[in-house]
C-alpha cells in the first residue's frame, strides 16, 4: 500500500507543478471558500481569530519557505497558500461586516414623522418608491437610529421636484424587513444589511419639500448627481415610449427595472431570458464592441493612424469610456461590474498586446471583486454572472469546430447555439438553489433574443443615448421600442411554451457547493486530471437525489401548517402565510399552489390520516381545551393551549416557524432561526399577531384571553 500511495502522490505533485500557469486562478476560489465559511456559521466570529489565523499561516509559510529554499515548489506550498487565502477571505468577510453599521427594525413603527434625503426614485406599476437617507424623526417615541430607509406610496406623488438630493418630510410607518419564510430561502434581511437599508414602510399623506437640507448636512455628492442624471434619462424615455417598451428601455439603458410589470417579468423568467433584464456581460459587452468598432472605424479614416498598431489601442480606450459611462448609468450592479472589470481586463491586454478574453481576466475580476465586497459571493448576480463566462471559456478553449462548420453563417449560428446551451446549463444550478425555478425553452428563445437585442435594441438604445443631450433621441427610441414590442411577443410565446417554466427543489447549500468545486477542477485545470472533478459533481447529483423532504411546515406567525403525504402536500388554510406557502411549494417542487386538506374533526382540530390514529395532529386558535380528544404521532398547537405537544406555538415563534422531517415516529424540527443563526442581520423578537400575543399573556394572567380577528361560523363561535 505504501508504495502505490507515495507513487501516487509523486504522480499528482509532478502534475501540479506541470500546472504551475494555473495556480494563479485558483486565488479567489481560496477567497470564496473562506468567504463561504464565514457566512455558514451560527454565530458572529471575533475579528481577532481571522485575521490571527492569516498571522499564523502567514508566518507558518515564511519559515517553510526559509527552510525549503532552493527547492521546487509542489503540493505542500500549494495546499499552504490556498489555506492562507481561505483564512484571508474569512477575515476579510468578517471585517467587512463588522464595518456595516445598519440598524435594522425589528417592529412596525405607526404614524413617524421623519425627515431624510431622497437618495433614490423608482415608478413601479403601483405608484412610487422612494430610498431616504440621512433620516431623522421628528417624534418623541425612542427610534433606534437608521441609515437608509425604503418607503412606497400608492399611486403618482401629487408632488413636483422630488429628485435625488433634495431634502422631504413626511408621515410614515416603517415596517420590519422579514427574516426567510423558511429555511434556505432567501435572507432579504442580510441582503439590506449590506445594502445599508434599515427599514421599510409606506407614506401615510403627500411628503413635503423641505427648501434646504437641515443644518450641518453634507452637500449633495458625485453619487446623487449621478442619481439625477439616470432619473432624466428614465423620464426621456418614459415620455418617448409606450409603458411596457418605456419599462424594458429603462432596464437596459440606466438599470431600472422597478417599472417592468409582473406578467412581462415572469415571461422573461419563464422563457429562460431573464437575465437580458440585468445590465451584465452580455450588455457591457454590446456596447464596448459597439462603440469599438465605431471608433475602430473612424481611426481607418485617418491616413496616419489606418495602417498603425495604435489605431487598435485608441479604440479599445475610447470603448473603455464608453463603457465607464455605461457602468454609471446602470446602478453598478455586482454583475455590471464584474462585466466593467472584465472590460477593463481586456483593454489592457490590448494595449499591452496580449489575449484578450482568458480564464485569467475572469478569476482576475473574481478576485478584485471579492477582495473589495466579499458579501457579493452570495449574491445570485455573482454566482450566475461568473458562471456563465467560466463555463463559455472552458468550452471555447477546448472546443474545436468541425470543418463543416467553418463557414461565417453556420458557425455564427452553431456558436450562438453552443453558448446557449453552455450558458443555460452553468446558470440552471443557481437559479434552482435560488428561485427554484428552471426553463427547457432557454436555448431556442436566446437564439432569437441575443441576437434581436445585439443587432437592433442595443444599437439603439447607445444611439438614443449619445443623441439625447441634444434632444434626438425620438427616432432611435421609436425604432428600439419596435424592437423592444418584438421581443416581449417572443418572450411570451416561448413562455407558453410546456416546460418553459419548472418549479424545482432546491439543493442544498452543501450540494451546491461541491458541484461548483467539481465544475472549477474541471475548468481550471489543463492536464488530464481535471476529469477528477467529475467525481464531486456526481457525489452532488447523489446527494441531491437522496436529500430528504421536509415532511412538516410552519410558518413564522403559527397560522398555517403545511403537510407532505403519500397522497400530496396539504395546508391547513389557503388564505394565510401566502408567502410562505409559496416558499413551501417551491421547496416541494410543485408548479401548482398547495391545496388545503386532511380533515377537521371539530372547529380547532385539524388531522392528517385515520381519526382513530391521525398521523399529525394541529390544535387552531379556536380550540381552547388542554387535552384534545385524538393521540397523534406529531401533534402540533397554533392555539396556545396545548403545551404538552410535540410542536408548541413558543417553540414556533422562537424560531420563526421552519421544516419537520419525521423519522422513526420522532419529529426533527429545523426552524428559521436556527438557519440564520445569531448574526447581526437576525431578527429579534417573533412575528406572532398581536391577538396571539395577547392570548399568551393572558396565559401568563396579564390580559384577557382573545379570538383571532376573523368571522366566524355559528357553530364555531358557539363552540368557543
Amino acid at each position: 500500500m505504501g508504495m502505490p500511495a507515495r507513487a501516487l502522490r509523486e504522480k499528482a505533485t509532478e502534475t501540479l507543478l506541470e500546472e504551475y500557469p494555473q495556480w494563479r486562478l485558483w486565488i479567489p476560489v481560496g477567497l470564496g471558500l473562506g468567504i463561504s465559511a464565514y457566512f455558514s456559521l451560527p454565530v458572529e466570529p471575533p475579528l481577532t481569530l481571522g485575521w490571527g489565523l492569516v498571522g499564523g499561516m502567514g508566518a507558518f509559510l515564511a519559515i517553510q519557505r526559509w527552510k525549503d529554499r532552493g527547492k521546487q515548489r509542489g503540493m505542500q506550498y500549494f495546499c499552504l497558500v490556498g489555506i492562507l487565502w481561505m483564512f484571508l477571505g474569512f477575515s476579510l468577510a468578517a471585517t467587512h461586516t463588522a464595518h456595516v453599521h445598519t440598524t435594522l427594525l425589528y417592529r412596525t413603527f405607526q404614524n413617524l414623522t421623519l425627515e431624510g434625503e431622497i437618495q433614490a426614485v423608482e415608478t413601479t406599476p403601483r405608484g412610487m418608491r422612494l430610498t431616504l437617507a440621512q433620516v431623522h424623526f421628528l417624534d418623541s417615541r425612542p427610534i433606534p437610529p437608521m441609515q437608509k430607509v425604503g418607503i412606497t406610496w400608492r399611486g403618482a406623488l401629487p408632488l413636483p421636484g422630488l429628485l435625488p438630493g433634495r431634502w422631504i418630510r413626511g408621515r410614515v410607518t416603517l415596517l420590519p424587513i422579514q427574516p426567510p419564510v423558511a429555511p434556505g430561502s432567501f435572507d432579504f434581511r442580510r441582503h439590506s444589511f449590506f445594502q445599508g437599508l434599515s427599514s421599510r414602510g409606506f407614506l401615510i399623506a403627500p411628503p413635503t419639500l423641505l427648501e434646504k437640507a437641515p443644518p450641518g448636512e453634507r452637500p449633495s455628492s458625485l453619487r446623487l448627481w449621478m442619481a439625477r442624471v439616470r432619473l432624466a434619462i428614465y423620464r426621456r424615455i418614459e415620455s418617448g415610449l409606450p409603458p411596457d417598451e418605456a419599462a424594458i428601455a429603462s432596464a437596459l439603458i440606466v438599470g431600472e427595472k422597478a417599472q417592468i410589470s409582473q406578467t412581462i417579468r415572469q415571461n422573461f423568467s419563464d422563457s429562460g431570458t431573464a437575465h437580458i433584464l440585468a445590465i451584465s456581460g452580455l450588455h457591457m459587452t454590446l456596447v464596448g464592441g459597439l462603440f469599438f468598432l465605431v471608433f475602430r472605424m473612424l481611426c481607418c479614416g485617418i491616413p496616419s493612424l489606418a495602417f498603425r498598431p495604435q489605431a487598435k489601442k485608441v479604440a479599445a480606450t475610447a470603448s473603455w469610456l464608453a463603457a465607464f459611462v455605461y457602468l454609471g448609468l446602470s446602478g453598478v450592479s455586482v454583475s455590471s461590474v464584474r462585466a466593467f472589470l472584465m472590460h477593463t481586463m481586456i483593454t489592457l491586454a490590448v494595449l499591452w498586446d496580449r489575449v484578450a478574453l482568458s480564464m485569467a481576466s475572469v478569476m482576475g475580476a473574481a478576485t478584485i471583486i471579492l477582495l473589495l465586497t466579499p458579501e457579493a459571493l452570495i449574491s445570485p448576480g455573482f454566482q450566475m454572472s461568473f458562471a456563465a463566462v467560466i463555463a463559455l471559456i472552458t468550452v471555447y478553449e477546448r472546443w474545436r469546430p468541425p470543418a463543416f462548420l467553418s463557414r461565417r453563417e453556420i458557425a455564427y449560428l452553431s456558436g450562438l447555439l453552443l453558448s446557449s446551451f453552455v450558458a443555460s446549463v452553468a446558470t440552471t444550478p443557481f437559479s434552482v438553489h435560488t428561485f427554484q425555478q428552471g426553463s427547457l425553452m432557454g436555448i431556442p428563445a436566446n437564439m432569437l433574443a441575443i441576437p434581436l437585442t445585439g443587432f437592433w435594441i442595443m444599437p439603439c438604445a447607445m444611439a438614443a443615448l449619445v443623441c439625447l443631450p441634444f434632444g434626438g433621441e425620438a427616432p432611435f427610441l421609436c425604432m428600439m421600442g419596435w424592437g423592444l414590442k418584438v421581443l416581449m411577443q417572443l418572450t411570451e410565446t416561448v413562455a407558453h411554451w410546456p416546460g418553459a417554466h419548472l418549479v424545482i427543489s432546491p439543493p442544498t447549500t452543501g450540494t451546491l457547493g461541491l458541484l461548483v468545486f467539481g465544475t472549477l477542477w474541471v475548468a481550471l485545470w489543463h492536464q488530464r486530471w481535471r476529469f477528477l472533478g467529475l467525481l464531486p459533481m456526481g457525489a452532488a447529483f447523489v446527494w441531491y437525489a437522496i436529500t430528504p423532504l421536509p415532511d412538516l411546515m410552519v410558518d413564522a406567525a403559527a397560522t398555517c401548517v403545511g403537510v407532505r403525504t403519500e397522497q400530496g402536500a396539504f395546508v391547513t388554510a389557503r388564505n394565510r402565510a401566502r408567502s410562505a406557502q409559496k416558499a413551501w411549494g417551491q421547496m416541494l417542487g410543485l408548479n401548482d399552489p398547495i391545496p388545503r386538506g386532511g380533515k377537521y374533526a371539530s372547529p380547532g382540530l385539524w388531522l392528517v390520516g385515520e381519526e382513530a390514529h391521525p398521523r399529525i395532529l394541529v390544535t387552531e386558535a379556536p380550540y381552547q381545551e388542554s387535552n384534545p380528544p385524538f393521540s397523534a404521532t406529531v401533534q402540533v398547537d397554533l392555539s396556545g393551549n396545548f403545551p404538552q405537544a410535540t410542536l408548541t406555538r413558543q417553540r414556533i415563534a422562537e424560531g420563526l416557524g421552519g421544516y419537520g422531517y419525521l423519522r422513526g415516529g420522532q419529529l426533527i424540527f429545523r426552524s428559521v432561526r436556527e438557519a440564520v443563526g445569531a448574526r447581526p442581520w437576525s431578527f429579534k423578537g417573533d412575528l406572532l399577531p398581536s391577538w396571539k400575543r395577547k392570548n399568551a399573556q393572558a396565559q401568563r394572567g396579564t390580559a384577557p384571553l382573545r379570538s383571532p380577528p376573523q368571522p366566524q361560523a355559528d357553530g364555531d363561535k358557539k363552540h368557543a
